[in-house]
């Protein structure tokens, strides 16, 4: 995440992954600001696989810790009906990097 500055629009790009939807040089966009609350990242998410394939969610991480929650509730392209829950941690000895673990399906969602 070493992109990643901390003002609205900015992102950490995705550096491995063993989710063949979220390749390596996907982008995460950040609608908010860290700090806005206090200590935290509250920020709506865009997970942007390239080619229209988008997921949206959402993080909150404290800012102290690295410690967080990201969700996402659905996408576009290959991401339609994503729905996935990851803990988020840093990764020990390397700055601005985090682990992302969890869960995750796909839907077909409603009205589809």
């Amino acid at each position: 995440c070493s992109q990643y500055t901390g003002a609205a629009g900015g992102y950490c790009t995705i550096t491995s992954s063993n989710l063949a939807a979220i390749k390596v040089g996907s982008k995460v966009y950040y609608d908010q600001a860290a700090g806005i609350p206090a200590g935290l990242l509250d920020s709506n998410v865009v997970l942007d696989a390239g080619a229209g394939n988008r997921a949206l969610g959402h993080c909150t991480l404290e800012l102290a810790t690295s410690i967080g929650l990201c969700t996402f509730s659905d996408g576009t392209g290959q991401f339609t009906g994503f729905h996935a829950r990851a803990d988020v941690s840093p990764v020990a000895g390397i700055a601005k990097n985090y682990h992302w673990d969890g869960t995750y399906s796909f839907g077909a969602g409603p009205g589809r």
